[in-house]
């Protein structure tokens, strides 16, 4: 099929039906509600499966408004596609009223229809500078694709997750950030004071940078060191419950624990 052959059968499911047209408003009824005819409507009402007028009794209903010349229009009673349309296979959303929707009737029945897909509200404009988009909002979250093939998904509270050819970035509206920088072969979660925790795969090294780290451990705690073991600060405060450090070694105060202690102004045991 040509792209002239395509404009005229588009054409002919969606030209406009005139008086002149057609003869009577039987002969329309029956061409708009014909087995091979689509149409639009409005969604007017959304019966979920315990309403009372819903027939189904396990999937949503929608009563759709269909408005045409001859000052005709009719309320059908649909249910909506499913690209799989199985039992454990399918896809499944609701709408709301006011979404507008193409209703095909099928087999000419002229109360009832399915909803095959939704129109583009003329409110919801598309800027050009996007390119090649895809863009999708429902409930509150917007997940789009962009023409440089980022993935975002983004709550109106300010939560996102993009996805980039290579970087995974989770963060919330409030400075905190997760990182994983396939690239760099880092993963770096960071908060909104600047406080980060790096893990380097290249450098084997685990980075905490914060203002303060404080390390609370119900149980016990075991630290065995290969290599050696620096500490420096200003001043180290050891309190042991029973009132003394025990070492394994009598060094210089320096070595009370064990460990090379640098810079140190002070040592308190118990």
């Amino acid at each position: 099929m040509n792209e002239k052959d395509f404009g005229n059968v588009a054409y002919s499911m969606f030209r406009p039906i005139t008086p002149s047209s057609i003869s009577s408003a039987k002969e329309y009824n029956n061409f708009l509600y014909s087995e091979r005819f689509m149409t639009l409507g409005v969604v007017s009402n959304v019966l979920p499966p315990s309403h009372k007028e819903n027939r189904t009794k396990t999937q949503y209903e929608y009563l759709v408004t269909v408005t045409a010349e001859l000052n005709s229009h009719r309320v059908l009673r649909c249910i909506l596609y499913d690209g799989f349309g199985g039992i454990n296979d399918y896809s499944t959303f609701t709408l709301k009223t006011g979404q507008r929707v193409a209703v095909l009737c099928v087999q000419g029945n002229p109360d009832s229809g399915l909803i095959i897909s939704c129109i583009q509200n003329t409110k919801t404009a598309t800027s050009e500078a996007l390119g090649h988009h895809l863009i999708s909002r429902f409930n509150n979250i917007t997940s789009s694709i962009t023409k440089d093939n980022v993935h975002y998904v983004k709550h109106d509270d300010g939560n996102e997750i993009r996805i980039e050819p290579t970087k995974i970035i989770a963060k919330d509206g409030a400075g905190n950030q997760i990182t994983i920088d396939k690239a760099a072969k880092k993963i770096i979660i960071t908060d909104g004071s600047g406080d980060t925790i790096t893990i380097d795969k290249n450098s084997k090294k685990i980075t905490i940078q914060a203002k303060d780290l404080n390390l609370e451990v119900k149980g016990n705690l075991k630290a065995n060191v290969k290599g050696k073991a620096d500490i420096k600060a200003k001043t180290i405060n050891l309190n042991g419950s029973s009132g003394k450090v025990v070492t394994t070694k009598t060094h210089k105060v320096d070595f009370v624990t064990g460990i090379p202690i640098k810079g140190v102004g002070k040592v308190k045991a118990g």
